[in-house]
């Protein structure tokens, strides 16, 4: 009955650890106030957006009345010269990055789990051996009560 309570919860960690890896990887929210960025064009020239946070190639904008929309920017290479003219103020931040910890996480992680597993099932074999006390074959008992060959 223990044996099983410890198997169960071997299962439930290793269930818990990759939801918590593909929620991970899921983490894509689409934000709330999306436009399409011809949209967000029209709006600069209209005078509508004040502020701008450049995040990479996504644009986070606040509107003259205090909403906040969210766009995907092309390569343009006249984007912030079309911003700077009218008026826009502009923070540009770098791409956020996975730390190394996370990299390192990800690309161990099917080895690390692999060696989980043969672990886990490795288990019962090891059981023949601690039912002999622990010894080895050079050891003592030369008998084949325990699973070794004479």
């Amino acid at each position: 009955m223990n044996n099983m309570f410890k198997n169960l919860a071997i299962w439930m960690v290793i269930g818990l650890v990759l939801m918590t890896v593909f929620n991970q990887f899921n983490n894509r929210q689409v934000a709330t106030g999306a436009i399409e960025y011809s949209q967000f064009i029209e709006e600069v020239k209209q005078g509508r957006i004040s502020k701008v946070v450049m995040e990479g190639r996504t644009l986070k904008a606040t509107t003259s009345e205090g909403k906040r929309i969210t766009t995907y920017a092309p390569p343009d290479l006249w984007l912030v010269s079309d911003l700077l003219k009218n008026g826009v103020k502009i923070e540009a931040k770098p791409d956020e990055e996975p730390s190394f910890l996370m990299n390192l996480f990800v690309s161990w992680f099917p080895m690390l789990l692999l060696i989980g597993v043969w672990v886990f099932f490795r288990g019962p074999e090891r059981g023949d051996f601690r039912r002999c006390g622990g010894l080895r074959r050079s050891e003592g008992r030369s008998s084949g009560d325990c699973g070794f060959p004479s």
